[in-house]
């Protein structure tokens, strides 16, 4: 018996659609037609229990989430708590981070929110303590909450997999990381909607980095120019001047002076627009050494600006 009128059912099942990253004809394949699904999802039509049960493994979720999640009055306040741990983690203020999760984590009871809190906790302690290990099992564990195979990734479990190449650029293993970096371009950029503009920006900028680390620094300013266009496109600040300044730093490595100058002068306008003012002195300071003729060091580990 359906406590769900067609019209609800409908919304929950394209929301887990979208955050799957599923196109209508993809969810519908080997299920239903293109036509149905579009029928269910705009309240036309209620799924019968077989359609609903198919759809639901799919979409990797129980049956019974498709009710619960109705039900959840807590649903709001939650959305509410994961839009200010990542303002926090933005501006790098991981103590807060750490702080809300301890006091909210009784509402992140499905798999779903237990990922979104065991990824933000790996994170936050990982720029606390520099504890690699721990927070690589606590990104491990995470990923395995929802995710069974790699053809289709959520949104949640793409920006976990960037995390997880982040770690390892970091710890040493930039080979590794930049595989992962590179499957999760492509998946990112195949995923048919993805809510968080900045997610693209941030695996870009990780993957211009990683490539930086392994001086191959021509295609590091083609991703560093591509996260500027992502930026421009989506009217984004997040990673613009850390952008800038990646660009201009790998020019320099190439004795692409002028450039590189041109570079750091417009990440340095970006970090005094977001009062980042300790990342506008240390761009200022690489000016002042770069009119010097100081080298910067080769192994691009000089000044980065890390987000994961």
């Amino acid at each position: 018996m359906y406590t769900l009128n067609a019209s609800e059912i409908g919304k929950i099942i394209k929301e887990l659609r979208l955050r799957r990253g599923l196109s209508q004809q993809a969810l519908a394949k080997g299920i239903c037609t293109q036509p149905h699904i579009s029928n269910i999802e705009n309240g036309r039509e209620m799924p019968s229990g077989f359609i609903l049960y198919l759809l639901s493994k799919k979409l990797r979720v129980n049956v019974k989430y498709l009710f619960d999640s109705h039900n959840d009055s807590n649903i709001p306040y939650k959305n509410n708590i994961k839009f200010i741990v990542h303002s926090f983690i933005q501006e790098n203020d991981f103590d807060q981070v750490i702080k809300i999760l301890d006091e909210e984590s009784h509402l992140f009871k499905a798999p779903e929110d237990q990922q979104f809190l065991l990824w933000a906790k790996a994170i936050s302690h990982y720029y606390s303590y520099k504890d690699f290990h721990f927070s690589f099992m606590l990104l491990k564990t995470a990923l395995r909450k929802t995710c069974k195979c790699l053809k289709f990734c959520s949104e949640q479990e793409l920006t976990i997999m960037n995390s997880i190449s982040i770690l390892l650029s970091e710890s040493g293993q930039n080979r590794k990381a930049l595989r992962i970096l590179k499957w999760t371009y492509r998946h990112i950029h195949r995923h048919y909607y993805i809510e968080d503009r900045t997610l693209p920006i941030k695996n870009i900028y990780a993957l211009a980095r990683s490539l930086s680390r392994n001086h191959d620094y021509h295609a590091c300013i083609h991703y560093c120019s591509q996260g500027i266009e992502q930026c421009l496109k989506y009217n984004s600040l997040y990673l613009f001047g850390e952008l800038y300044y990646e660009k201009g730093l790998n020019h320099y490595f190439l004795h692409q002076h002028q450039a590189a100058l041109e570079d750091f002068e417009q990440a340095i306008m970006l970090f005094k627009l977001k009062k980042q003012y300790n990342f506008q002195r240390f761009v200022e300071m690489k000016i002042k050494e770069f009119k010097l003729g100081v080298h910067c060091n080769q192994d691009g580990k000089e000044g980065e600006f890390t987000k994961l």
